[in-house]
């Protein structure tokens, strides 16, 4: 049996046919079951093994969901004729509210969202390695490097235009991201507070 063969079909077949939506659904469902996990061990005498256990769900998380945008944003994509890049600020709002390019608009939000798994998951991977003082800046320098990556990589394989708003709208699902998981754990906090002061 040629399992190369069967790889490959696979791929061309069911693989590279899902859309973008499809991919960002996948991702925030992958989001979801692991803040529901981390409800599990989110406490405060969990032990070294179970933080390491855990540190690598995260580390796991994400780079797999990472795979996913790049799969999807530079691999799937057609090859282009020439190499592009635009480095006008913010030219893609300019062009909705201009000329109505509601198709650019929805490229702008899948963009944010693409990312607030990702500042999700950094965020908690900065927060277990107890690093307080850097937290938000951490998860905002790597979140932009991830993102830069992308458009590199667009731009060397001639999958897309090297663009500093996708940079920008990247970043502000990723600081989404951020907030969400900081409301979450603050959340958290809250609900074993009035817990523990029921029982007292």
């Amino acid at each position: 049996m040629d399992f190369k063969y069967m790889f490959l079909n696979f791929y061309y077949t069911y693989f590279i046919k899902i859309n973008f939506v499809e991919w960002l659904v996948i991702g925030l469902i992958f989001i979801i079951v692991f803040l529901i996990e981390q409800l599990k061990s989110d406490s405060e005498n969990i032990n070294v093994d179970t933080l390491k256990y855990k540190m690598g769900i995260i580390k796991g998380a994400l780079c797999s969901y990472y795979t996913f945008i790049i799969i999807v944003t530079v691999i799937n994509r057609k090859t282009l004729e020439k190499r592009l890049y635009n480095f006008n600020l913010f030219w893609t709002v300019k062009e909705v509210i201009n000329k109505h390019n509601w198709l650019l608009l929805q490229e702008i939000i899948v963009n944010i969202i693409m990312f607030i798994p990702i500042g999700m998951l950094l965020a908690s991977l900065v927060h277990k390695e107890k690093r307080h003082g850097i937290f938000g800046a951490s998860v905002f320098f790597i979140s932009i490097c991830l993102s830069a990556v992308i458009e590199i990589l667009q731009y060397i394989f001639l999958k897309g235009t090297l663009e500093l708003d996708d940079v920008i709208y990247n970043f502000i699902g990723a600081a989404i991201g951020l907030l969400f998981n900081t409301l979450f754990h603050k959340g958290m906090l809250w609900v074993r507070k009035n817990e523990k002061d029921k029982q007292n």
